[in-house]
């Protein structure tokens, strides 16, 4: 068995010596306990005789969501894109019989990307509509 100092509060956990030896398996058993190990150092010695793994944060960001946001690809709903391109048409006086049949290949295939786009973040809304708060084993920062 090995030894685990984590770096918050100075608590120490036991853990098997097959996890504490291997960082991938380290980090996944502590992820949901401990997310910052996923960016921390981690440090190995023995000491009398007994393995000790210590985790070392490393200063990281705090996540910026805004700037994530604006670096994310920018989607639309191919239906409403086709909506908007037709509506644009009509208004500009250009959307007559002829267009009309032009498009009915690229409005059926808008519709069956835009249903299944609507049906995945549906799926999406529920599942985060199902989800069961967890509650932080830490106090946070400045509270």
């Amino acid at each position: 068995m090995a030894t685990l100092q984590l770096p918050d509060n100075g608590q120490t956990l036991t853990l098997d010596d097959q996890i504490a030896q291997d960082d991938t398996l380290l980090r996944q058993a502590l992820a949901l306990v401990y997310p910052a190990v996923a960016n921390a150092e981690i440090k190995r010695e023995h000491k009398n005789g007994e393995l000790v793994v210590s985790v070392i944060k490393r200063a990281g960001t705090k996540g910026q969501p805004l700037a994530v946001l604006a670096t994310a690809p920018e989607e639309a709903n191919p239906a409403l894109l086709l909506v908007w391109e037709l509506k644009a048409l009509e208004r500009a006086g250009e959307f007559d019989l002829t267009v009309s049949v032009a498009v009915q290949n690229r409005v059926q295939e808008a519709l069956s990307q835009g249903e299944a786009e609507t049906k995945k973040i549906s799926k999406i809304v529920q599942t985060l509509i199902q989800l069961k708060p967890s509650p932080y084993h830490q106090v946070p920062v400045g509270f």
